[in-house]
């Protein structure tokens, strides 16, 4: 049960890069931002999920850039996509922004928040 929502988030990341790809503004800097800061939210919050199931920060990590490789192969089947190292670098560095959140934020977490 611990997994479940990991499991489910991981679920709507593959989703979401089903999709086909689609622009959120006319405005070429904006769009990027936007789709980066996706990115940046997604894998954040999947990190702190990982690590709720298994409390280890390294297999989270792993976990986390496995699947994040594994998804942008996916979007590189996906119309309007393309697969993207950068991405798969943001989703790490969401990942660890994710890990020392957590880290910090733990102590003061309600019990039923921590795990």
């Amino acid at each position: 049960m611990k997994w479940l929502p990991a499991i489910i988030w991981a679920g709507l990341i593959y989703f979401g890069s089903s999709l086909p790809g689609v622009s959120v503004s006319s405005n070429t800097v904006a769009d990027f931002a936007a789709h980066k800061l996706v990115h940046l939210l997604e894998y954040f919050i999947f990190y702190i999920l990982l690590y709720r199931a298994n409390g280890s920060f390294w297999q989270s990590i792993l976990t986390l850039v496995a699947f994040a490789i594994g998804d942008e192969i996916h979007q590189s089947y996906t119309p309007g996509r393309a697969a993207k190292f950068t991405d798969v670098l943001i989703d790490l560095g969401s990942g660890l922004a994710g890990a020392f959140l957590w880290k910090y934020l733990q102590p003061i977490l309600p019990s039923k928040l921590k795990n």
